[in-house]
């Protein structure tokens, strides 16, 4: 009994305690939180807003969530109690702290309504691990190799992840160091410190640097020199290897007289013997070239080499040298020495390239005709240029290309051997397909040139179709007329048939030997039509096609309202859009794009009107050239497009005014010559074209003189009033004459 009464006891102890125990939610909730804006990732910067939901299938489940450090499980933040409403979700924010320190040891969690309270204890139902972090650095290296030697330069940037820029001064530290364990480091000043959040420095590797070891970069950059809040590392790493150098003489072959071209490159490489292109660039090596004759030598050949030669940026350089024209045929060798500026690195390489009294032939294909057709005869002249081309053998071969492409392995339909280079080809009058042809051309001396396969399609003839119309109406009717030209058809017949542009069959028919047919436009149309016409004869067939389109688009009118403008003018353009077909369908909305034709473009949208009309602004830019520019206007919906041409005068407008189509500087000019031409005329200048004022009278009357001509002179004398000339007409002397101009009377003898 005393038994049963302690276990009585005991359960009712155990049950006390569950009771006294919250209930635990029914399901686990769901976290979701949103990802940085400035990173895509759970890293966040300090003061930006992170956004997360609790979300639960069951409403009224009751947790705790919390922003929490998970390596001492601080609470940063606690949504206590929070009872997830019928809409099954809450959202919540939590802003990170200025002050925050960087750090990837913070969460965001949920988990029971007890957790908070016995202070984060049990792992999170949910989690969401996050980090803070104000900026990144990043650390490089000039290049990615070095020998012994060489300058490093090291270049660092410590850059804002919300904005780019750079952080306030604080500590950096700088490590370069080789790859061994324990490492050696690779400068003096180790660490390198700078407070600048960017910098570069630079140092010389030693020349007896390992190279069977890599260079490796570390750095730290932190807000202070201890117990920073803000602190961030970067590495990168660089090669240390030897020095070789590649030689690529490009073509291999040349004939006396030619011009050899070498390139020549320094790289970093861990296999001196066997550099690839792919290896890291050494720059500003030393080269010496040496040329070298190998049949009968070798011997060096000094007149071809060179000196003191340095590679670029890329560590290339490219070497030209001109054979002799009376090189020996055979094989030669470029040799390439790189050495350091510190002469601790040298390496050599070679190229070889042959000499040969063969190289240069080259051989053009010409052809009486670019197509042809059954019956046909095609002519082909090879052309050889090059050395030692005076007597060449020419082989000509015709193959069957219908089936197996144009090369050598297709159906052999002709060849010749022959010493003339010209061969004709009667193409037989069955035939229709693909010939092709393949001429080599050998100048008995060890040098042959074989021409590029050339094809040509061969057909019995060509139909040729055209229409009365490049376009069309619903309801206009289409003329489509052909010729046939061909040496295999000669009486066919034609059948003829229509298709819109769905490919549908509209109509179709024979017209027997007429070459034309009519055919009337349905309506509603198709917005194009194909017709195709073919000729037949005894089973051969040609067929011809032409396409034809409704009449669509839109035409676009412009109105300027001034005839000049100045850079910073506000042109106002009116615009007028008309269909050119009444079944072409007007957008409901214009979409522009103008401007002058080199300036700036403007985009602009407006609502289609009825009378399909508008205006545009646009501002002139200032420096735009003067003169006579074009200014576009294009409108994507319907579309249309219009080109005009403008003048764009300088600040002085006065040549740009005009009074209708006149500019009033020309007018002006006008009347200013108009009114000196009047002066003139009102002062006699212009020959007595204007009234005088009247002379005075004379003292008395007085018998003049005679006026005695030179004997030699013309028949005109002097009129002693004014000085202008009297013509005489007669011989009769004495005779008295009277001045057109002054009326003065004058007795000649």
């Amino acid at each position: 009994m005393r038994a049963l009464a302690f276990v009585f006891a005991a359960l009712t102890v155990v049950g006390g305690l569950l009771t006294a125990l919250p209930r635990a939610s029914a399901f686990p909730p769901n976290l979701n939180v949103i990802r940085g804006q400035y990173t895509s990732v759970y890293t966040y910067v300090p003061t930006e807003v992170i956004t997360f939901t609790v979300s639960s299938n069951t409403a009224g489940e009751v947790y705790d969530a919390a922003v929490y450090i998970q390596s001492t499980r601080q609470v940063l933040q606690g949504y206590n109690n929070i009872t997830i409403p019928a809409g099954l979700s809450l959202t919540f924010t939590y802003t990170v702290p200025a002050a925050l320190p960087d750090s990837n040891d913070y969460a965001v969690g949920v988990r029971d309504q007890n957790w908070i309270e016995s202070g984060l204890v049990a792992f999170p139902f949910r989690i969401q691990p996050f980090a803070v972090q104000a900026y990144n650095v990043r650390i490089e290296v000039n290049r990615p190799a070095f020998i012994g030697g060489d300058n490093v330069i090291v270049t660092w940037s410590a850059n804002s992840i919300k904005d780019g820029s750079l952080p306030p001064a604080g500590y950096g530290q700088v490590w370069v160091h080789d790859s061994n364990f324990p490492s050696a480091p690779l400068m003096t000043q180790y660490p390198y410190t700078s407070p600048n959040p960017s910098g570069s420095f630079s140092f010389n590797l030693t020349t007896t640097v390992n190279p069977a070891y890599n260079g490796i970069v570390e750095m730290w950059f932190n807000d202070t020199a201890s117990n920073p809040a803000r602190h961030q590392y970067a590495r990168t790493g660089f090669g240390i290897d030897s020095l070789s150098v590649l030689v690529d003489v490009t073509p291999s072959t040349y004939a006396p007289g030619g011009i050899v071209y070498s390139t020549i490159t320094t790289v970093v490489t861990p296999n001196q013997a066997t550099p690839s292109p792919a290896d890291p660039a050494e720059p500003g090596m030393r080269v010496k070239v040496a040329v070298w004759q190998i049949t009968g030598g070798p011997v060096e050949l000094t007149q071809y080499g060179a000196s003191g030669l340095i590679t670029d940026q890329h560590g290339k350089l490219q070497y030209v040298f001109k054979l002799d024209a009376n090189a020996v045929v055979g094989t030669y060798e470029v040799r390439a020495n790189a050495s350091d500026p510190n002469l601790v690195w040298n390496w050599e390489n070679r190229d070889t390239f042959s000499v040969s009294t063969t190289v240069g032939i080259t051989q053009v294909l010409q052809f009486n005709k670019n197509e042809f057709q059954a019956g046909d005869t095609a002519t082909v002249t090879s052309i050889v240029s090059g050395p030692n081309t005076s007597s060449l053998t020419y082989i000509f071969e015709v193959r069957d290309s219908t089936s197996s492409g144009c090369n050598i392995f297709a159906p052999l339909l002709a060849k010749s051997t022959q010493t003339t280079n010209q061969y004709s080809y009667a193409i037989p009058a069955d035939f229709a397909g693909s010939i092709c042809f393949i001429v080599t051309a050998d100048n008995g001396q060890g040098s042959r040139v074989t021409s590029p396969p050339r094809a040509f399609n061969v057909v019995f003839g060509w139909l040729l179709v055209n229409a009365d119309r490049r376009e069309y109406n619903p309801s206009d009717s289409v003329t489509i007329s052909w010729s046939l030209v061909s040496n295999r058809i000669q009486s066919p017949s034609y059948f003829y048939e229509v298709r819109d542009q769905y490919n549908a069959l509209v109509t179709s028919g024979t017209t027997n030997a007429a070459t034309s047919f009519q055919f009337p436009v349905p309506n509603p149309a198709s917005a194009q039509y194909t017709f195709t016409v073919t000729a037949t004869s005894l089973g051969r067939t040609v067929s011809g096609a032409i396409t034809l389109s409704q009449v669509a688009g839109f035409f676009i009118n412009l109105d300027f309202d001034r005839a000049s403008y100045a850079p910073g003018d506000t042109m106002r353009i009116h615009y007028t859009i008309t269909a050119r077909s009444t079944n072409a369908p007007s957008p409901a909305t214009f979409r522009f794009t103008y401007g002058l034709l080199n300036g700036p473009a403007r985009i602009s949208s407006a609502a289609n009107v009825p009378c399909g009309c508008g205006d545009l602004t646009y501002t002139v830019p200032q420096g735009i050239n003067e003169g006579d520019q074009i200014f576009q206007v294009t409108e994507s919906n319907s579309p249309a497009g219009a080109q005009e041409v403008v003048t764009i005068r300088g600040t002085s407008p006065l040549w740009f005014v005009t009074v209708g189509d006149i500019p009033i500087i020309v007018l002006l000019m006008l009347i200013w010559l108009i009114l000196m031409t009047l002066m003139m005329w009102r002062k006699g200048v212009l020959g007595g074209m204007g009234s005088k004022a009247p002379m005075q009278a004379p003292a008395g009357p007085s018998k003049p003189e005679p006026v005695h001509a030179p004997a030699t002179s013309p028949m005109t004398v002097t009129c002693r009033s004014c000085g202008s000339p009297i013509e005489i007409t007669t011989s009769k002397r004495p005779i008295e004459v009277m001045c057109p101009k002054c009326g003065n009377t004058e007795v000649v003898s």
